[in-house]
């Protein structure tokens, strides 16, 4: 693959564009953000990470819902500057990576919301997982929502059948990965990787996390079906036995 940037630079030139962006999937965001919700008031009160924060508004909003305490991250510096303006404590880190500065003491909660995980290269997608795990107190959970390579509704049923052939037939590091170009016409490219449901089950039962998954329409927001929806989901550290 060729002229594919990192997502740090990718995010920082959609900077300008991002609330619009937002705001085109206005619903979907919304109806994750009451998921979050509802998982976070099992805990009561606490404190979050939100990886991949962006402009830390959704990091905020989250926090005035729930009354807990919220810490960003993310690796775009202009993401970064946006969300300490706002005044959101973020940190400039790439929590992918092994030597991350993982913020202490442990949290209740980690959000990788919208893909984050999908912008993480294949190899550092365990590192990233493991680094949740690390940054939670023992009860406690890692929410997440990813693009699903089934969903019908919003790829259509050609590429469906495509993303399944190339899964079962024709697997390699790359399989599920597809290039993103910047709003900006600045021909800054990124990878946002589609996931199998196989795909982020092995690897939450890899790093130590038990699940459950629930699928949200992209559209409309509304709970639906794993043929019609985004994926979106819990996942409680495991206990050490």
């Amino acid at each position: 693959m060729q002229d594919i940037h990192d997502s740090a630079s990718y995010y920082d030139s959609v900077v300008p564009h991002f609330r619009d962006m937002s705001a085109a999937r206005h619903a979907y965001i919304q109806a994750v953000n009451n998921e979050v919700v509802r998982c976070m008031a099992e805990y009561g009160a606490g404190r979050f990470i939100d990886v991949g924060c962006g402009d830390g508004i959704r990091a905020l909003e989250l926090a005035e819902r729930t009354g807990w305490q919220p810490i960003g991250v993310d690796n775009s510096s202009r993401m970064v500057h946006r969300a300490r303006a706002l005044g959101l404590d973020t940190m400039e880190l790439d929590f992918s990576k092994p030597e991350a500065n993982i913020p202490t003491p442990p949290v209740q909660a980690v959000t990788l919301l919208w893909n984050v995980l999908g912008h993480v290269p294949k190899t550092r997608r365990m590192t990233l997982l493991h680094n949740c795990r690390n940054s939670l107190t023992q009860d406690g959970v890692l929410i997440f929502d990813v693009n699903n390579s089934l969903n019908v509704r919003q790829y259509g049923l050609r590429n469906v059948i495509r993303n399944g052939f190339r899964i079962l037939v024709k697997s390699n590091e790359y399989t599920g990965d597809y290039l993103i170009s910047s709003p900006d016409h600045s021909n800054v490219r990124t990878i946002s990787h589609i996931f199998h449901v196989n795909e982020i089950k092995n690897m939450l039962d890899a790093s130590g996390f038990d699940h459950r998954i629930k699928y949200i329409d992209y559209q409309t927001g509304n709970v639906t079906t794993p043929l019609q929806g985004q994926m979106f989901i819990v996942a409680r550290k495991r206990h050490e036995s």
